[in-house]
């Protein structure tokens, strides 16, 4: 016998009609008033800034039956009172989806990073360093490392791998975890004999396709300015 165990929290309680001023519409809520006619009522929704965005993390082959994540419902209902609850005769809800998006060319900074291994009973050292032109990427950008090898020491590198890693922590149950979301080998420039360098770029994609371990629900969501959510209801008893 499996538990389930969930939170629900009501973010935003408003009334959206009837409207004591003129809204704002937007070109597809526009349309849908043409389409659906007089009874048909432009809405807007205001989500927190704070609030978190929507987020499923898969357990993959660990055998998880349902995903741990942050999901959104945008619930409207019609009453004779505002304190009144909701119920299912006279309410309609979906799913919505918040996300988060990072302006392209918002940051100049270049992560890199040094690192240096000896060996036991073995002079000399390896020297790798890996730089990345930007430390933002979006889901299916390809990711370009540059890597280079300068081995001072008495060995030989005879394959390279990259990975890309995914560190995620889940405050609420206060667990951490990691997974390989893409990887690539390449014996290309091997092997690297002592005194040898090697500079070389590798470029490895990194999307939803490729069994990434974070990712999005693929709910519908329309989203305005301002993180507004565009909706028209239909309005009526059920």
């Amino acid at each position: 016998m499996g538990l389930h165990f969930s939170k629900e929290l009501e973010l935003v309680n408003t009334e959206v009609a009837p409207h004591a001023g003129d809204v704002q519409m937007t070109d597809a809520q526009e349309r849908l008033i043409k389409k659906l006619g007089a009874n048909a009522y432009p809405i807007s929704v205001n989500l927190p800034e704070n609030a978190p965005c929507s987020v499923s993390l898969d357990g993959g082959s660990e055998g998880s039956t349902q995903p741990l994540g942050v999901i959104y419902d945008l619930r409207l209902y019609v009453a004779d009172r505002k304190e009144e609850r909701p119920h299912k005769r006279n309410s309609v809800g979906f799913a919505v989806r918040k996300v988060q998006y990072a302006c392209p060319g918002s940051s100049n900074r270049q992560p890199q990073t040094l690192v240096s291994k000896g060996f036991t009973l073995s002079p000399g050292r390896l020297n790798l360093e890996v730089t990345l032109p930007q430390d933002v990427y979006f889901h299916g950008q390809p990711i370009e490392a540059t890597l280079s090898v300068n081995n001072v020491s008495k060995k030989t590198v005879k394959n390279m791998k990259a990975e890309v890693v995914q560190h995620v922590e889940v405050t609420m149950t206060n667990t951490h975890f990691s997974r390989v979301v893409a990887s690539l080998e390449s014996r290309e420039g091997c092997p690297i004999t002592p005194g040898c360098n090697l500079t070389k770029t590798f470029s490895q994609p990194c999307c939803l396709r490729q069994q990434a371990t974070l990712r999005h629900r693929p709910r519908r969501s329309s989203q305005g300015p301002g993180r507004q959510l565009g909706i028209v209801y239909l309005g009526g008893r059920r």
